[in-house]
């Protein structure tokens, strides 16, 4: 492992970065004590070990380890993504760690309530998050999706690629600025006409799910925003069409057809674009 391209070195040669998430040893007080990193270093960690102690300690006093966690520690460690349950007045909420730390943050199904929850509350569940029935969008999914507060100006500011049958075809890119969002084949090797046809996949995806003709705009950007931060906290296709719904007009008599501005064709470069945290 690396950190900006340093390593920490032991005395017997080998090269070790301690990075968050790794399982570790240390030599404590004459013991030697297992812990996973909170926060790795080049010269100095953060572990908390599996007997309760949280130290911050030299890099290189660290050694990687093979022991598991034990169970005891594994049932009040939570990560983003982790299915989880609590007990409130309203009884047992559910839902999915958005954010892990110290004290979880936690979006309840539906992404209806945010809460904070102590470790000590909250409980890893089985209970699956709900989904939507089978659909021929399927074949569409969203990865490497990250978004910036600092550029989000008019609109939400991010970058993700989008794969088809599991294969990354499409780098999005959102610029906050209220541009429309920009949509480039990652490789020349993939069609041209891979805009128009998840443009068109999610046009159908909306209708299937209720969606009125004359409500549908930029389906592409629906989905991809919808895909990434609200399906995997339970909000369904047609939860997602209820709310676009609500309050839409009715459908005037006559409404031309207008295509939507994917923002034209452009080569993907990777080296130009990111953002800082």
């Amino acid at each position: 492992m690396s950190d900006n391209g340093h390593t920490a070195t032991w005395a017997g040669g080998r090269d070790y970065v301690p990075a968050e998430g790794d399982r570790v040893t240390a030599p404590i007080s004459g013991e030697t004590l297992a812990g996973s990193v909170v926060k790795g270093g080049i010269h100095e960690s953060t572990v908390q070990f599996d007997n309760g102690r949280r130290m911050t300690l030299l890099s290189s006093f660290l050694e990687p380890s093979d022991i598991p966690v034990p169970d005891h520690v594994r049932a009040r460690t939570f990560r983003k993504g982790d299915r989880v349950e609590f007990d409130h007045w309203s009884g047992t909420r559910h839902g999915v760690v958005a954010r892990a730390g110290k004290v979880p943050r936690v979006y309840t199904d539906g992404r209806t309530d945010v809460f904070d929850v102590s470790p000590g509350m909250l409980r890893h569940s089985d209970v699956p998050v709900r989904r939507d029935p089978p659909h021929p969008m399927d074949a569409w999914s969203v990865a490497d999706y990250s978004h910036s507060d600092a550029y989000s100006l008019k609109s939400r500011a991010y970058i993700a690629k989008v794969a088809l049958d599991g294969v990354p075809v499409l780098q999005v890119i959102g610029s906050g600025l209220g541009d429309p969002t920009r949509y480039g084949r990652i490789r020349n090797d993939v069609p041209k006409s891979v805009v128009g046809d998840l443009e068109s996949a999610a046009r159908q995806w909306l209708l299937d799910h209720g969606m009125p003709e004359h409500g549908i705009a930029n389906p592409a950007d629906v989905w991809v925003e919808w895909k990434a931060q609200q399906a995997p906290y339970g909000i369904t296709a047609a939860d997602l069409v209820e709310r676009l719904t609500r309050d839409l007009p009715p459908a005037p008599e006559t409404a031309p057809e207008a295509e939507a501005d994917m923002g034209g064709e452009w080569e993907f470069d990777e080296a130009s674009y990111g953002y800082a945290p």
